[in-house]
């Protein structure tokens, strides 16, 4: 993490519909502090951050980077794993 800049999944559809639901999440309660930043990595995923997600809840990209000595994973490389836990979609392998 970060998704590296101008990276997105090939279709932004199920990444869009997410920052959707983490939006509509965090205007019903504001006080959740995981969902600002499930809300930037779905825009992330669908290769519109950061000018898709609302000032309030925006978050630089460098917040996102990896540890240092970890490896980092390309958009490409988010398997299903990825995408279920963040889309809440079901996974083949995982």
């Amino acid at each position: 993490m970060p998704i590296p800049a101008g990276e997105s999944f090939p279709d932004p559809t199920d990444a869009r519909t997410a920052a959707g639901l983490y939006r509509r999440l965090l205007e019903l309660d504001p006080g959740r502090l995981d969902q600002p930043w499930l809300l930037n990595l779905a825009h992330m995923m669908a290769g519109d951050h950061p000018d898709s997600v609302p000032e309030p809840w925006r978050m630089p990209r460098d917040l996102f980077a990896s540890e240092p000595g970890t490896t980092r994973t390309t958009a490409s490389g988010l398997s299903a794993c990825t995408c279920h836990t963040m889309m809440l979609r079901p996974a083949a392998v995982c």
